[in-house]
């Protein structure tokens, strides 16, 4: 049955004897924390079973198990990043290379890594570019930093690209 309580801001154990061991689930292990009768006390209640039948869940039992989960969830992502790069790169592979009349309508850059004071730090840039081809139609690829260097918006040319591949960019001369 259930436990003595014990006086003053000590904590409160209950303990209980389970007839049914069906009857207990996950929730039954978990602490919660009791309303306190007295103001400047406070009384924790640790529900505790004694079925050798169970598996006791304790910090030694969680942390092993919440380890576990947290690595799962990480090769989980890096397997499906790596899954989707390799079915871009298959669906750039079947589309055919395009060589189109456009113009180079914006540029940016972004610039990402950390920089500190005292440690130095490493940052890299990344260069893109806007093309509008004469449908209309707007691509966006990543480029080098010599070519950025070089277009300017407003330039005419040839764009060649491959599906989100960028190829290149044959500047018009004027």
């Amino acid at each position: 049955m259930l436990g003595e309580a014990l006086a003053g801001p000590t904590p409160l154990i209950v303990s209980l004897t389970n007839t049914n061991p069906k009857r207990i689930n996950f929730f039954t292990y978990l602490s919660a924390i009791a309303a306190p009768t007295h103001p400047e006390s406070t009384y924790f209640l640790t529900v505790v079973t004694r079925d050798q039948q169970l598996l006791p869940m304790d910090l030694s039992t969680i942390v092993p198990i919440f380890i576990g989960i947290i690595a799962i969830i990480v090769v989980g992502a890096i397997v499906f990043t790596i899954i989707k790069a390799i079915v871009k790169w298959q669906h750039n592979n079947t589309q055919p290379i395009l060589s189109v009349a456009s113009q180079v309508v914006a540029k940016r850059t972004r610039v990402s890594g950390r920089v500190s004071p005292n440690r130095g730090g490493k940052t890299s840039t990344y260069y893109y570019c806007t093309f509008e081809d004469e449908r209309g139609q707007r691509h966006e690829f990543r480029i080098s930093g010599k070519e950025y260097g070089q277009l300017v918006e407003g330039d005419l040319g040839t764009l060649t690209y491959q599906g989100t591949r960028y190829r290149g960019f044959q500047r018009q001369m004027r």
